[in-house]
């Protein structure tokens, strides 16, 4: 029984492990796809515009600024939950 218990355990960690890496690979594509042209493929920034790593905001904060733009940044509105505050989150661990 502690066998079968122990099995299913390391079972649904692995599954979760491999979600969790999916996730991430997901989120890093859609920022390619969308930000990369201008913050640079690793968020470094380039030209007018600027680093995304280091810039100690957090993920709400990066949030506002996806949806409503700031500065020289456009405004994303179409961007919906729950793909905002994955990118949200995303962004802020660069």
């Amino acid at each position: 029984m502690i066998v079968a218990v122990l099995l299913v355990f390391y079972q649904i960690k692995a599954l979760n492990e491999t979600t969790v890496v999916q996730l991430q690979e997901h989120n890093q594509t859609f920022f390619q796809e969308n930000c990369a042209r201008c913050h640079g493929t690793s968020g470094e920034g380039f030209a007018s515009y600027p680093p995304l790593h280091g810039n100690n905001l957090s993920a709400e904060e990066i949030k506002q600024i996806i949806r409503f733009g700031r500065g020289d940044m456009p405004p994303f509105p179409n961007i919906q939950e729950p793909k905002l505050t994955q990118l949200a989150e995303y962004v802020s661990q660069i």
